[in-house]
């Protein structure tokens, strides 16, 4: 006879792998689902609903694995009870050795869930910041804490590994239309590190755009929020050039008129050095408190700065930018290649090798440099 246990019910769900626990594990086999049980699970999940079982079954798939966290798996499923309808619950049950999940109905005033959101048991030693916040909610706690206490770079690694563990978990189905941008400036505002990161909310960017870019909801000013922020990000990965591409014909098709900005994403050519991603820059520089020199505590002395550990070569020309905000003149000078077509461009400014020039930058706000040494961190080009 199967035994079924509804998942919000933790004491329930917790005595349905009892036998799990105690070392049975290998014994249990996963069912996968026919035509029919596929057909009714989908219908209890938030569109896109093929995306959102893949998400919960790949985290049921991992409870029989052999020294698999099954507390930790059960706080992982209560995370994912956005994905599930208001009005059905997640249903795990097994018959003998066989694994099985569905979904159920059940009555509205009996429902655990809050808002469409289970949350996690708090008491529980398990439940880790990813279970209670989404990838967007961590990149701002990323970023209050980077303004607040600006040295405080630990605890900004900290939430950034945290938003690491959230999108292998949830494969970005809590990441719709731009808020994958927005969570992506809000760690490049804290100056966080991680390529990889930011390489997976651009695959989120990539896989929204693609779904619902053509819609007529999805306005031009969303996809051109979106581009501007990862570049203002710096990000440069296969998957970046593809985000801009789409994103140059969603904006095409919908009727935007600045070619010149539609030509520039395709051609590759837009980036942190384009005028639209350096505006959010400036709109998030001048809204921070200025920094007085009174209250300024020098930490660091410049002969205790060990230059050949900084530049591999000593011996070249020093670029140096004193107040230099968010740094963004010198990251663009870094990598900055001589273009005679640009009327812009002194004669002077193009004959000189930027490239091949050390540069230093100075800031008594260390929020913005922060913000300046990530990108550096992140971009073997203008590192050392």
């Amino acid at each position: 006879m199967a035994s079924r246990y509804l998942l919000p019910l933790l004491w329930l769900c917790a005595s349905c792998f009892t036998d799990v626990k105690r070392g049975r594990r290998d014994q249990y086999h996963l069912s996968h689902c026919d035509e029919k049980d596929y057909d009714w699970i989908v219908q209890g999940l938030v569109s896109p609903a093929p995306q959102s079982y893949d998400v919960i079954n790949a985290v049921i798939c991992k409870m029989r694995d052999e020294g698999s966290d099954v507390d930790l798996l059960f706080e992982d499923l209560r995370a994912l009870y956005y994905l599930v309808k208001e009005g059905y619950a997640l249903e795990l049950y097994h018959n003998d050795f066989l694994l099985k999940w569905t979904v159920s109905r059940c009555a509205r005033e009996s429902s655990p869930q809050h808002g469409n959101k289970l949350s996690p048991d708090r008491r529980n030693p398990n439940v880790e910041l990813y279970h209670k916040h989404d990838v967007l909610e961590l990149s701002r706690k990323s970023l209050a804490m980077s303004i607040d206490d600006p040295n405080r770079q630990d605890g900004v690694l900290e939430i950034a590994m945290q938003a690491q563990k959230r999108l292998a978990l949830t494969q970005g189905t809590d990441l719709r239309g731009p808020t994958s941008a927005d969570a992506a400036f809000n760690f490049a505002l804290s100056g966080v590190q991680e390529t990889c990161l930011f390489e997976k909310l651009v695959i989120v960017a990539v896989t929204e755009l693609k779904r619902t870019g053509h819609r007529a909801q999805f306005k031009i000013m969303r996809i051109l929020h979106m581009v501007e922020k990862f570049a203002a990000c710096d990000v440069r990965c296969d998957a970046s050039r593809e985000l801009f591409s789409i994103a140059a014909d969603c904006l095409k098709k919908k009727g935007f008129d600045d070619q010149s900005v539609i030509a520039m994403l395709r051609g590759g050519r837009f980036g942190l050095q384009s005028d639209r991603p350096l505006m959010w820059l400036w709109r998030h520089s001048s809204r921070q408190a200025k920094v007085s020199l009174s209250s300024y505590e020098i930490t660091t002395s410049a002969r205790a700065i060990e230059w050949e550990r900084v530049f591999e070569d000593t011996s070249r020309s020093l670029v140096v930018d004193l107040g230099s905000g968010m740094g963004s003149a010198l990251l663009n000078l870094s990598v900055f290649r001589g273009d005679t077509s640009s009327a812009e461009c002194h004669e002077d400014t193009l004959r000189l090798e930027w490239p091949q020039m050390n540069y230093a930058g100075a800031d008594v706000n260390q929020h913005l440099v922060n913000f300046s040494s990530g990108i550096v961190s992140r971009d073997p080009r203008r590192d050392g």
